[in-house]
């Protein structure tokens, strides 16, 4: 599995699994519906493409959301172009549209009916850029001086406290810290709109409201806690996290939506936190590996 679990409308499980090795070189999605149906999103059947890379993957509001690479068929050269796809949630695909921005593309998440959020970087400038597109690749809002993207002391701090790129992160040119803190970022679906984690230990929470306002949470965790990413329940937040210098020791927190604080830790009685997905009334459900096959798993908060 590439990354931990998401959780989609009415209950699916989407999963990103990465393909076979020795190259481990791409993605592939699933979705589990709670009767266990499971369903694909195949972007290297896309008529007209060749050489698919799944950049970056949204379970969406209306429909799942890919954000890939590829190479245009009948092109004369093998430039690839960033693409965006949109999937029905049984799989169908809906519409492909060629990307035309000025930035490079690390994340997409779908804001409403026809919004997409891109998360991305300015390479030239070295800057993270936040953009709102339609399902066409045409701009609808520019976010960058919003007070939304991360500053560059932001990236530091994230990728100093993940320890993401192996080494000093300070040593690394703007334009190799900007894309590699964005790839960090998992963004999440909210009751009131969409909510985009800076991971870290330092880590805040920008919440880009329905209504277009934003809305900043920081974070208020245990000393040796490293946010890693978020679940939501309606209006419950719960933040996996990692024990500081671990990638292995996982927990459970719930958090206040309107302050920050880590209200409590969820047993999760050692199923790790990153195999678990959806919220469900009394628990959740989660992926768990047995015998090199995945389970679906439903846990109740005791």
């Amino acid at each position: 599995m590439d990354g931990p679990p998401t959780c989609g409308p009415d209950g699916r499980t989407f999963i990103e699994f990465m393909t076979p090795p020795p190259m481990y070189n791409n993605r592939v999605v699933y979705s589990i519906s709670p009767s266990s149906k499971i369903v694909s999103y195949p972007v290297d059947q896309i008529s007209g493409l060749s050489e698919e890379y799944i950049t970056s993957f949204d379970p969406g509001v209306t429909g799942p959301v890919v954000l890939l690479r590829a190479i245009a068929t009948g092109q004369a050269t093998r430039d690839q172009h960033f693409y965006l796809a949109i999937f029905t949630y049984d799989g169908e695909l809906r519409r492909i549209s060629k990307l035309q921005l000025s930035l490079d593309p690390i994340k997409v998440a779908q804001l409403g009916d026809d919004q997409y959020l891109i998360l991305g970087a300015d390479l030239g400038e070295g800057k993270a850029r936040f953009v709102i597109i339609d399902s066409t690749g045409a701009l609808l809002r520019d976010r960058d001086n919003e007070g939304v993207t991360p500053s560059d002391e932001r990236v530091l701090s994230m990728l100093s406290s993940i320890d993401v790129v192996g080494m000093k992160p300070s040593a690394l040119p703007a334009a190799q810290r900007v894309p590699a803190a964005l790839s960090l970022f998992r963004p999440v679906h909210s009751q009131s709109g969409l909510l985009i984690l800076e991971p870290g230990k330092d880590a805040r929470i920008v919440e880009l409201l329905h209504s277009g306002e934003t809305r900043i949470v920081r974070l208020q965790l245990p000393s040796n806690q490293i946010a890693d990413s978020l679940i939501t329940d309606r209006g419950s937040w719960f933040l996996r996290s990692f024990l500081q210098d671990s990638d292995t020791a996982a927990n459970l927190y719930q958090v206040d939506p309107d302050t920050g604080s880590a209200i409590k830790r969820i047993n999760t009685s050692g199923v790790p936190s990153t195999s678990i997905a959806c919220p469900t009334d009394g628990g959740f459900v989660g992926i768990r590996w047995v015998a090199r096959k995945p389970y679906l798993i439903h846990g109740e908060i005791q």
